[in-house]
């Protein structure tokens, strides 16, 4: 599609000089723990949300200081996704750990929680999962897997400057996070200083350990350092100078100043994009179906509401089953064979011997799940009359494709057929208006 009269941003070049210039002027070419670089590190916290925040010279030092952190060391694992950067794992290898992959969401590319969970064992140390192109993985899920383990759950946030998780700014969600600032806006990391990295977290040891590995000569670091086991370091630590140049905070600090307004804009873009393919039958983006429990997990809140939902994945076979024609019970034979058992519970649910019986069987699942039907075709569940009339389901669907709700029917009655179906067993309980009678 086109876009009409095309926005030609540009970056804020000035203000970076203006920024640099008062720096160089003012001697300040080194250093952490004061001045320019400390009000970065507060400005940044605040924005995020976390409880703590550094400042380092790349993303990949960061997710390393955050490895060392948490206790990576010889002989342990790090879980993390087949589609990966080598900075993603290369601090955990220089520690003595291993990374080992596990299998990723074809719908999103990220992480998938239930394949991580299974390749736990008991040298594993950490789940890092990556939030590429700063789409969110699932932390819900991911936090649950960390604490019923004991594992740690490192972000990789390359990509994932002001990206959220239900209602959290992403840097406040894991256990700890490395942001990088890689690059120059519009084209680079959400927030770039050309290089730079910053690590957020909301536990005081995690942030000290990240101190002692990495931050030598911090300004005031053995006034930072609150663990007694640590009063024993002088401002060398342990030796590593991994701080941020202050000139590349400085350009970071104005690429800050303008995110929310390049994430607006990039927004309302992207859904002009998506609204057209809309209109294309049978095509949804994605990672539409995420999006969608993640607003629902972040607007739907009161007292004696609970939201429950299902993996995609999982709940494909369902759509199929219940939307499904005689052909599926070859399928349905053929995925017993193969060693399909329990579907029901999700810990048993064995996806990959359906996939090889629809296969085998010839069938597309997404011809049952996904297509766009025509609006007379019958539906399997037809036979079955929950006394809603076809039409006015139909018609509410064409109003959700447009964004339309109708008013709420306590107030006013849409003629939606129940009332005329069950009219002789309407009651106040209900709170529906009184049925007219025809």
């Amino acid at each position: 599609m086109t876009i009409k009269d095309p926005e030609q941003w540009r970056r804020p070049i000035e203000e970076q000089m203006a920024l640099i210039r008062k720096l160089v002027e003012g001697g300040f070419l080194s250093g952490s723990g004061s001045g320019f670089p400390k009000e970065f590190e507060e400005e940044l916290r605040r924005y995020i949300g976390a409880e703590y925040c550094l400042t380092l010279d790349h993303g990949s030092t960061a997710l390393a200081s955050a490895f060392y952190a948490v206790g990576v060391g010889p002989g342990d694992e790090i879980i993390l996704p087949t589609v990966a950067y080598l900075g993603s794992y290369a601090g955990a290898l220089h520690l003595g750990a291993r990374p080992v992959l596990c299998e990723i969401d074809p719908q999103t590319l990220l992480i998938d929680p239930q394949d991580a969970e299974r390749r736990i064992t008991e040298r594993t140390r950490a789940i890092v999962p990556i939030h590429y192109r700063g789409n969110p993985c699932d932390m819900d899920a991911l936090m649950d897997i960390g604490r019923r383990h004991g594992v740690a759950i490192v972000e990789d946030a390359a990509h994932a400057h002001g990206a959220e998780w239900s209602g959290k700014r992403i840097g406040n969600v894991g256990d700890i996070a490395g942001f990088s600032l890689q690059g120059a806006d519009p084209y680079g990391k959400p927030v770039s200083g050309g290089e730079g990295g910053v690590a957020t977290t909301n536990h005081r040891e995690l942030y000290e350990r990240q101190l002692i590995y990495c931050h030598l000569h911090r300004a005031g670091i053995r006034e930072e350092l609150t663990n007694p086991a640590y009063r024993m370091f002088e401002s060398e630590v342990l030796g590593l100078k991994w701080r941020a140049h202050p000139l590349a905070l400085a350009i970071a600090k104005v690429s800050l100043d303008t995110l929310d307004y390049r994430m607006d804009r990039s927004a309302q873009y992207r859904e002009k994009v998506f609204s057209a393919l809309r209109e294309l039958p049978g095509l949804e983006p994605a990672h539409s179906i995420r999006e969608k429990q993640a607003l629902l997990r972040r607007e739907l809140r009161g007292r004696g509401l609970k939201l429950n939902y299902g993996d995609p994945k999982a709940t494909l076979l369902e759509s199929v089953l219940a939307r499904g024609d005689r052909r599926l019970g070859a399928v349905v034979q053929r995925a017993w064979e193969l060693g399909a058992r329990f579907d029901a519970w999700g810990e048993q649910q064995n996806l990959e011997a359906w996939m090889r019986a629809f296969a085998e069987m010839g069938l597309d699942p997404d011809f049952y799940a996904r297509r766009q039907r025509p609006p007379d075709e019958t539906f399997p569940w037809e036979v079955v009359s929950t006394g809603v009339r076809r039409e006015f389901l139909l018609e509410e669907y064409r109003r959700s494709k447009h964004g339309e709700t109708l008013a709420d029917c306590r107030e006013r009655c849409h003629g939606c057929g129940i009332l005329g179906a069950y009219g002789d067993i309407w009651s106040e309980e209900w709170r529906c208006p009184q049925p007219t009678q025809s």
